[in-house]
C-alpha cells in the first residue's frame, strides 16, 4: 500500500504550478503556431487558468501579450478546420474565454468563423479525416460551445449530417466509422483492409463522444441518439477478453491486444465515453460496462498502464484528470484511489527532476529520449491544466478534448 503525504503533495502541485507559469511566462511564444494541441491557444489556456491561482502583473501581462499574438496568427490557420492546428481549436478558446470573462458572454464574436468552417464543411459527400485531432470530431468542440452558448445549431448539424452518412451498419443497431482508406492515420497504411480504430484521438471513440453534447438538442436529438447507441453497441461488441489480454480494447478492432491507458487510446478514455453515453441516453447498460472498464484500469500499474511520462496525451497526468472525472461519475473508492496513484506519480516525477521530470518521452530510431515540450497535449501546459484542477479550478477545458 503506498502512504501519500498529502502535505507535501499540496506543496509539490502549487511549486509545479509555478514553475510552469515561469517557464511558459518566459517563453519566446513568436515561434508558435497558433493552434490548441501543441501551440500558442494551448499556450493562453493555461495562462487563463493559472490566473485563478495567481494574480499578478506578469502573468497577466503574459497572458494579453499572447492574445495579442495569437490574433495576429489566427490568419495563418483559417483554411485549417482542425481542433488541433486550426480555426476550430483557436475558435473554441476564444469561446471559452468568452463564456468566463467578467464582461458576459459575446455571441457574434465568432460569427465569421462560423461561416468559415461552414463553408468547408458544407460538401454533399465528406472527404477527410473523422477522427479528432485533424478531422471532423475535433471540430465538434467547437460546434459544441456555440449550440450551447450562442444557440448557433448550424455548424453541429452538419457534423451530424456527415457522421450519418459515413456510419456503416454492420449489425441490427450497430454502426462503425472505419477510418478512411487515404488516412494519415491509418496503423497499417500498406493494407487494403478496412481500420477500425478504437483510440478517442483517431478513432470510433471520437466520433461516439462528438456525437453525445447533440443527443440533448431538439433538432439534432433523434439521429444523434441513434447514432450514439448504435456506436456505443458496436464498441462493445468488440470488447476482448481481458483476462487474456490485460485490457477490455485494443488499438484496433480487427487485433487483440493489450493497450496501453492514454487520452489517446486504451480502455480508460473509453470508459469515460461510454460512461457519458450512458448519462446522455439514460441507458444503465453504457454506464455499467463503463465502471466495469474504470474499476479494471484503475488496478494497472505504470508498466501495465505503458505509463512513461507525465503528459496530459498518454501520460500521469492525464490519468489522474480522466479517473478524477470518472469518480464523478461512479464515486468509487477504488477511483479515487487511483486518481491519488496518477496523482503521486505525477509529482514524483517533478520531485525528483524539477520541470524536467515533465519532459515528453519520446522513441527515436537510434533511442528513446525526454524532451522538453510546453504544448497542451504533451506538454507543460497540459499537465499544469491538470493540475490546477487539484487545486479545485474547475476542468472547464476537458470539453476541448471530448472527454466531458
Amino acid at each position: 500500500m503506498i502512504v501519500i503525504d498529502v502535505t507535501n503533495q499540496q506543496r509539490l502541485t502549487n511549486q509545479a504550478i509555478q514553475d510552469i507559469a515561469h517557464h511558459l511566462i518566459k517563453q519566446d511564444i513568436q515561434s508558435l503556431q497558433p493552434g490548441l494541441v501543441s501551440g500558442l491557444a494551448g499556450h493562453i489556456l493555461f495562462l487563463w487558468y493559472f490566473r485563478k491561482v495567481s494574480l499578478d502583473a506578469e502573468s497577466e501581462q503574459a497572458l494579453e501579450q499572447a492574445l495579442a499574438l495569437l490574433e495576429k496568427k489566427t490568419g495563418m490557420v483559417l483554411q485549417d478546420y482542425s481542433a488541433s492546428y486550426g480555426v476550430s481549436g483557436i475558435a473554441w478558446l476564444y469561446e471559452l474565454l468568452l463564456a468566463e470573462q467578467d464582461d458576459g458572454y459575446t455571441a457574434e464574436f465568432n460569427t465569421n468563423t462560423d461561416r468559415i468552417i461552414q463553408q468547408m464543411l458544407s460538401v454533399p459527400d465528406w472527404p477527410g479525416e473523422i477522427e479528432y485531432v485533424l478531422g471532423l470530431s475535433g471540430v465538434s468542440i467547437y460546434a459544441r460551445r456555440r449550440m450551447e452558448q450562442a444557440n448557433k445549431v448550424e455548424l453541429y448539424t452538419t457534423l451530424v449530417r456527415h457522421f450519418s452518412n459515413l456510419a456503416q451498419p454492420v449489425a441490427e443497431q450497430q454502426c462503425c466509422w472505419p477510418t478512411p482508406a487515404d488516412s494519415g492515420y491509418r496503423l497499417y497504411p500498406q493494407s487494403n483492409e478496412p481500420e477500425l480504430n478504437l483510440g478517442l484521438a483517431h478513432g470510433i471513440p471520437s466520433v461516439i463522444a462528438a456525437l453525445i453534447p447533440a443527443c440533448q438538442h431538439p433538432t439534432l436529438a433523434a439521429e444523434a441518439r441513434r447514432l450514439v447507441l448504435h456506436g456505443c453497441n458496436w464498441l462493445l461488441a468488440k470488447r476482448q477478453a481481458v483476462a487474456e489480454t490485460g485490457s477490455y480494447f485494443g488499438y484496433l478492432a480487427s487485433t487483440q491486444r493489450n493497450s496501453r491507458l492514454g487520452w489517446c487510446y486504451g480502455d480508460l478514455a473509453i470508459a469515460l465515453t461510454l460512461a457519458r453515453a450512458g448519462i446522455a441516453l439514460d441507458h444503465a447498460p453504457f454506464s455499467g460496462v463503463a465502471k466495469e472498464i474504470a474499476l479494471h484500469a484503475a488496478g494497472r500499474d505504470v508498466a501495465s498502464a505503458q505509463i512513461r511520462d507525465a503528459g496530459l496525451c498518454h501520460g500521469s497526468a492525464g490519468l489522474m484528470l480522466m479517473f478524477s472525472l470518472l469518480h464523478r461519475i461512479f464515486p468509487e473508492p477504488k477511483l479515487l484511489a487511483a486518481k491519488l496513484f496518477w496523482k503521486n506519480d505525477t509529482l514524483s516525477r517533478y520531485e525528483q527532476q524539477g520541470l524536467e521530470g515533465f519532459n515528453a518521452f519520446r522513441n527515436t530510431e537510434q533511442e528513446a529520449i525526454y524532451i522538453p515540450e510546453s504544448g497542451m497535449l504533451n506538454g507543460y501546459a497540459g499537465i499544469g491544466l491538470c493540475l490546477l484542477a487539484e487545486l479545485e479550478i474547475e476542468p472547464y477545458w476537458a470539453d476541448a478534448l471530448l472527454l466531458t
